[in-house]
């Protein structure tokens, strides 16, 4: 589809049209709110005065065509209530807090494996997260507020350091008289052990797994120090998490978006069930790694192609497929709310999320930890970690990062859908946060590709996120 029609202007606040077959994409950007009108919407509206108004770009006039045909073209439910345009205007634009809620401790940053586009340069040689600093780090995060938490033990490669996750795990499970913390874990999944499995189903610690798909598309980057791939030990490893029963995500790194099609028939085949599709990282190992223009078109291209595969199959079968960031970016179209930290503007990083190293560094966000410049500080620091935290400048820089502070943002007609990407990739990309998202190609594409398909298979894609919603509930 050609996005570039509608998505380059200098009107920063009127209405944009796209017609396709007979229908019409019209997006009022300001609130966000868009519709596709069909063909017989379409001829009724065209011959009022309201189409004359739409075409001078006036968003009064798309009021006027939502109150009378939203419910018909876009309504969605996430709970027994339609969700009307009436509720949406009302309802929060972006979830941002001052105190956050997401941890991710870097229990160790060594790791087994040497993954050719690892953004760490992570090795065999490094640092074991030590006992004093995990606890510290856990009586801070608790005294933070009483909210719900989610702490993500993360490396490197986090079972290098077992003991002191065992450690920890039940030192929180102590100290969390409510029940409010949910712990995961991230792994190469290489070491895990049935001993491992049991201690996470005995606590409740939920797994993330990296894995980025059949063996001759894995085993091109996942290895280890000598060559050889980690594709076997990884499904072995899944092999016993499904003997145990045991959930489990999965996070696939696209270095090559024609690999996507291979991952639909790889998913059935072994029932993996939840996926998030990401693309390598502009760093480390990976930091000449650039996806080009045509490449992120392509990239978008094939995971609409995928999300399409996963529609039929989820009609067909009992076991359901998710994709995490398409899940997302669907919420982001239907709702005003932002539930994903990494696409809304500002993003979580500082006031959702914090990254805390080994070492016991201090960074807004994990994707940081590379980058001295965004050190926050220390978690041994004589202060509550919102008196670490409260006074950084590259905190509240990044808290002013949204689309009207970046200049191609500003015009573009996805902007509040977008979030303007995810800030330390655009850092790392173009030496400032104030500029567009490195993969706006991408986002633009998929954005738009979303929109039409809502439009032709809008039953199928709520069931779908009735089903996103269950699992995000017991995930998150």
């Amino acid at each position: 589809m050609n996005s570039k029609k509608i998505l380059k202007t200098s009107n920063s606040l009127g209405v944009y049209t796209l017609k396709r077959n007979n229908k019409l994409l019209i997006i009022e950007p300001q609130e966000p709110s868009w519709v596709i009108l069909d063909n017989n919407s379409f001829r009724e509206i065209r011959r009022s005065r309201m189409f004359k108004d739409l075409l001078r770009k006036n968003p009064e006039a798309l009021r006027d065509v939502y109150s009378r045909l939203y419910k018909k073209n876009i309504e969605v439910k996430f709970n027994p209530n339609p969700v009307s345009w009436q509720k949406l205007i009302k309802d929060k634009f972006y979830l941002s807090s001052k105190l956050p809620h997401h941890f991710v401790l870097e229990v160790s940053n060594k790791c087994n494996l040497e993954c050719k586009y690892c953004a760490g340069n992570h090795s065999r040689r490094g640092l074991n997260m030590d006992w004093e600093i995990i606890k510290i780090t856990i009586d801070k995060i608790l005294s933070l507020s009483d909210k719900p938490i989610r702490l993500v033990f993360h490396g490197g490669e986090p079972l290098l350091n077992f003991s002191v996750i065992k450690k920890g795990v039940r030192y929180i499970r102590t100290k969390d008289k409510n029940k409010r913390v949910k712990l995961t874990i991230q792994t190469n999944a290489t070491l895990l052990t049935q001993e491992m499995i049991n201690f996470f189903k005995k606590y409740n610690v939920n797994i993330g797994i990296s894995l980025d798909g059949p063996k001759e598309i894995h085993d091109k980057n996942r290895v280890y120090p000598n060559g050889k791939g980690s594709f076997n030990d990884v499904m072995k490893a899944i092999n016993l998490l499904k003997r145990n029963k045991c959930q489990f995500g999965t996070i696939m790194i696209v270095s090559n978006p024609k690999d996507i099609r291979k991952f639909y028939p790889f998913l059935k085949l072994n029932k993996i069930n939840y996926i998030k599709l990401n693309p390598y990282y502009q760093q480390g190992r990976g930091k000449d790694n650039i996806m080009p223009f045509k490449a992120q078109r392509e990239f978008a291209k094939e995971h609409l192609r995928l999300f399409r595969k996963v529609l039929d199959h989820n009609k067909k079968y009992p076991f359901k497929i998710i994709l995490e960031n398409i899940s997302i970016m669907l919420h982001n179209l239907l709702s005003r709310e932002r539930i994903g930290m990494c696409m809304r503007a500002p993003c979580g990083a500082g006031n959702s999320t914090l990254g805390i190293t080994a070492a016991g560094d201090i960074y807004p966000c994990d994707r940081m930890k590379y980058e001295k410049k965004f050190l926050i500080g220390n978690i041994r620091e004589n202060k509550n970690l919102e008196g670490i935290i409260s006074h950084s400048p590259i905190r509240e820089e990044i808290y002013s990062r949204t689309p009207l502070n970046i200049p191609k943002c500003r015009s573009c007609v996805l902007r509040n859908f977008c979030g303007s990407g995810c800030a330390t990739c655009v850092y790392i990309h173009f030496g400032s946060f104030f500029r567009e998202s490195d993969f706006c190609e991408y986002n633009k594409d998929l954005y738009l590709g979303l929109m039409w398909l809502f439009f032709e298979r809008k039953k199928e894609i709520i069931s779908y996120l009735y089903k996103y919603k269950d699992v995000r509930q017991k995930t998150s």
